[in-house]
């Protein structure tokens, strides 16, 4: 007789490193995001606002070697290894209703976007993308390890080469705009096609580095009340949804998930490989990886932040870092959590994994209380480096918080949520209290 079980995951199936593989990106994540939620404009720029010396050129330099789209890619590998593990189990346990389990899954997850940008206000939320990516992926989930990674290669090498025209049409433009120029400071007149070169530029230069009365009217806004925040927000999500995620952000998701996949069919996810596996997936990615981001911010560095040289370091070189580093953090950490070195800071972070959709959604509500008018607007206020106190301290009540919370409960409030919509019927929530906090910490 077929199993029609629609239980979801309990405690003793867990993989505990893809937990605190989950803890660190969920925890490394907030590193960026938070100059997205307290900065206008400067998330790859810092000559734009929050300071370009001392301290915060340090704190720049920092973050965009080590962690700039690698905590969202390593989080981005996890959710494709994710779909894998929810959708072989599934198949098991309810092989008739498998396909329709994990699409009202994703489907759910597209709205939790929309909770997080139009009610938390949040604007870089990947939950809609992970929601509509996701659906995608599930063709895939069964592919050979190969082709996935030669795939994911496929996909990124065209994502670079996109971006790649970008540039170079950037530059074309910039180039017909000086020669109109130099013709206008002759004396002569320009012609109509010499005249929309110079009028285009300073358009796409205003995008590129925003003038600050353009930042100070973005400050404004976020520092306003709720509607006029959200206003705000949508307004951007606007294109960062549409064009933005389907020229660039859905197949640069696509191609990390596979990756993701590829990763736990080998089983490395899982804590299978040696150490010495582990140890070379480590030094091979930041090897690599570091190179490239040395060289990317020496080069913009010298540039001053020049915004062509921003353009080909966001488009054209910016997946020769972001891929190996990526995989270089998780060697690191799944090399640590296989030697048993310091596996109590481990747990905690395996708790805060556990709870990762909940502590995402945390995020976006406190940054939305710190840094907009809804709560203390320090929006723009702070300085590059000051945003990592805000930082170190969620980091503290999170790795505070989750354990505390799954002592009592089987699920962080949210997981709760988004399992009871999926399988339809209410989850068990409160856990036994004699078994509690052994099984919050195992």
């Amino acid at each position: 007789m077929t199993t029609t079980s629609t239980h979801p995951t309990e405690d003793t199936a867990r993989i505990d490193s893809l937990d605190a593989l989950r803890g660190v990106a969920i925890l490394g994540i907030l590193l960026m995001n938070v100059i997205g939620m307290g900065l206008p404009n400067a998330y790859f720029d810092p000559s734009i606002a929050g300071g370009a010396t001392g301290a915060d050129i340090g704190a720049w330099v920092a973050t965009s070697g080590l962690f700039e789209g690698t905590m969202r890619g390593l989080f981005t590998l996890l959710f494709g290894a994710g779909v894998v593990l929810f959708t072989d189990r599934a198949e098991r346990t309810s092989p008739t209703i498998a396909a329709d389990l994990h699409v009202r899954r994703m489907l759910w997850l597209v709205a939790f976007g929309f909770v997080n940008s139009h009610v938390l206000l949040w604007v870089g939320d990947i939950l809609y993308e992970y929601g509509i990516v996701g659906l995608v992926l599930y063709a895939f989930r069964k592919a050979r390890p190969r082709t996935l990674l030669v795939t994911s290669v496929v996909l990124l090498a065209f994502i670079t080469g996109r971006g790649w025209l970008d540039v170079r049409k950037a530059e074309q433009l910039h180039a017909d705009a000086g020669v109109a120029a130099a013709i206008q400071a002759s004396g002569k007149p320009l012609t109509k096609e010499q005249q929309q070169a110079i009028d285009d530029w300073k358009e796409k230069l205003q995008e590129l580095k925003p003038p600050p009365e353009k930042v100070a009217k973005h400050v404004d806004a976020m520092r306003g009340g709720y509607v006029t925040v959200w206003k705000r927000v949508t307004d951007t999500l606007v294109g960062l949804r549409t064009t933005f995620f389907y020229e660039f952000g859905f197949l640069e998701d696509l191609a990390t998930m596979m990756i993701g996949v590829a990763l736990f069919t080998l089983g490395a996810l899982q804590g299978r490989w040696s150490a010495l596996q582990y140890a070379l997936l480590m030094l091979g990615g930041y090897a690599f990886g570091l190179s490239v981001r040395a060289a990317e911010i020496a080069w913009m560095l010298r540039a001053q932040f020049d915004p062509l040289v921003m353009l080909w370091t966001e488009n054209v070189v910016y997946q020769l870092g972001r891929v190996p580093m990526t995989l270089g953090h998780a060697g690191l950490v799944l090399l640590v959590w296989k030697s048993g070195v310091a596996s109590g800071a481990l747990r905690r972070l395996s708790c805060v994994g556990r709870m990762a959709f909940s502590n995402y959604l945390a995020q976006s509500a406190i940054g939305m209380l710190v840094f907009t008018g809804v709560g203390l607007e320090l929006f723009g206020k702070l300085q590059r480096h000051e945003l990592y106190y805000v930082v170190v301290a969620i980091w503290v009540a999170q790795l505070v918080w989750s354990p505390w919370w799954l002592a009592r409960f089987r699920y962080g409030p949210a997981e709760w949520l988004w399992r009871s919509l999926t399988y339809r019927e209410w989850q068990g929530f409160r856990r036994k209290a004699a078994s509690g906090t052994a099984a919050a910490m195992s």
